[in-house]
């Protein structure tokens, strides 16, 4: 864990050896070039001991964007708050529930949007594909919290398409649709324009907030993951800086 916010922040190195594992093998055919230069950089980045963005008295930290404002942060007229996260994380599980009650308690024109990050390792790319093939069928953020109790269950959730028909049954979605949304040839992009939007917001660990493409909230900035909520209303609240 990052020696600076112990217990409440994941990368995906801390899951286990996995990532130099696979980078030793690693076929670059299975992803695009964009995505095979980000993995690297992302992957290096995800390696530091703590999280780049440290505790602030507001609790939300000024974005350090590597290029231009990601384009998932932008819905016309709307003040988007992105949570970055992934599902073998365990905090990101913790805050779920707490980013779902904040959401609920948010005034028209809060958007709040789910990305999930991969580093480029082929189990989380399947676990992101899921969420945007639940997302796809409307069924985000209801069934944010049974992914998550899947993966808790087996980290390598889903391994096949047989996984995702029992699950599917379980939870009562239709398993062809899910297959359908899953496979669907858009997933791919939307998997590695939010690997790329973490980037740009120079991003390590997760759970990670965006509020507007302006400000960040991490456990770190904010003390805990506890304390997140209220550095998130502290920051929708900032008024936009002069000639934005």
């Amino acid at each position: 864990m990052p020696a600076a916010v112990p217990h409440t922040a994941c990368t995906p190195t801390q899951l286990g050896s996995t990532l130099s594992k696979w980078f030793k093998n690693w076929k670059v055919q299975a992803i695009s070039a964009t995505v095979g230069a980000l993995v690297t950089a992302a992957a290096i980045a995800w390696m530091q001991p703590s999280d780049d963005y440290e505790r602030t008295e507001t609790g939300y930290a000024t974005a350090r964007l590597q290029s231009s404002s990601p384009s998932l942060e932008a819905i016309a007229g709307q003040k988007v708050v992105v949570d970055y996260f992934f599902y073998q994380c365990p905090h990101c599980r913790s805050f779920d529930p707490m980013l779902q009650a904040w959401a609920k308690g948010q005034a028209e024109g809060v958007a709040v949007k789910r990305v999930p990050v991969t580093g480029g390792r082929p189990v989380l790319i399947r676990q992101a594909a899921l969420f945007y093939a639940l997302d796809t069928l409307g069924e985000i953020p209801a069934r944010n919290g049974a992914v998550f109790e899947a993966v808790a269950n087996n980290a390598d959730f889903p391994v096949s398409d047989t996984d995702l028909v029992k699950w599917a049954g379980k939870e009562r979605i239709d398993p062809q649709r899910l297959l359908a949304a899953y496979h669907a040839p858009g997933i791919r992009a939307r998997i590695e324009a939010g690997d790329q939007a973490f980037h740009d917001m120079a991003l390590t660990t997760v759970p990670a907030i965006s509020v507007r493409g302006r400000w960040i909230v991490t456990p770190a900035t904010a003390g805990s993951i506890e304390a997140m909520a209220e550095a998130m209303t502290a920051a929708v609240k900032q008024p936009d800086p002069p000639g934005s």
